[in-house]
């Protein structure tokens, strides 16, 4: 039996952002799946690889206790709904608002009430020409100001605009479809997290708040919503399971 006793209250526009490494323990994720429904226990057996798997019944058992926490229901009888672009929702309330996203063991869950939220999580590596792949998905903005960079902080600075860009597009909910040059982010290290430009009649920059922070060595992380929130609680989900 897997203890989650714990009582953690969300108030309206306060972020939480919650980081775990995925369990990888057989019986923990025995324990698991038994509050996966049957979709997301059939979605799990259809991973070639262990680790994929693991990742993926550690994240939905999570989130389904952190929703049940969060509005004192059943984690078992969770019913999710996807938008258009494969984004969930709760069914059973429209003020929770919240992203997952996970990297290599990683995974963060963020959440917020009365507040648009998307996540990102990324594992730095630099076995790719950063730059190169930069002039497909970055603004010339951005390239420009990438190409200052070199060594290991030219793979930073990537991470830092990419994570950056996903957790902006996941927050608006329609994932890669999002014309990714269509807007630009600040990527220097010295510089605070924000929007430069969002080329969109329908967002403005004044609208979306951008967070960056280093959840763990290795990797970075972003945070974007919709609207202003109070204040950004992070908690380690390791420490409760």
């Amino acid at each position: 039996m897997i203890l989650f006793n714990f009582k953690v209250k969300l108030e309206n526009k306060v972020v939480h952002v919650w980081l775990i490494e995925a369990i990888t323990l057989p019986d923990k994720l025995k324990e698991f799946s038994k509050t996966l429904s049957k979709d997301e226990l059939q979605k799990a057996s259809k991973f070639r690889f262990e680790k994929d798997r693991s990742v993926f019944i550690t994240a939905r058992f999570l989130l389904r206790k952190l929703i049940g926490n969060y509005l004192n229901v059943n984690p078992k009888e969770i019913d999710f709904d996807y938008s258009e672009y494969n984004k969930p929702t709760y069914l059973g309330n429209t003020e929770l608002d919240f992203n997952v996203s996970h990297s290599n063991n990683q995974i963060i869950i963020g959440f917020s009430k009365k507040l648009t939220i998307g996540v990102d999580i990324e594992k730095i590596k630099n076995d790719f020409d950063a730059l190169d792949l930069a002039k497909n998905v970055f603004s010339n903005e951005e390239v420009n100001a990438l190409s200052t960079y070199s060594g290991t902080s030219l793979y930073r600075a990537f991470y830092r605009g990419w994570t950056r860009k996903e957790s902006f597009i996941k927050a608006v909910g329609e994932g890669l479809s999002y014309p990714l040059k269509s807007f630009s982010v600040t990527i220097d290290e010295d510089e605070k997290a924000s929007f430069i430009s969002i080329e969109s009649k329908q967002e403005s920059k004044q609208n979306w708040q951008l967070y960056s922070f280093i959840p763990t060595d290795g990797f970075i992380a972003a945070i974007t919503t919709q609207g202003k929130p109070k204040r950004i609680d992070y908690f380690d989900a390791n420490k409760i399971l």
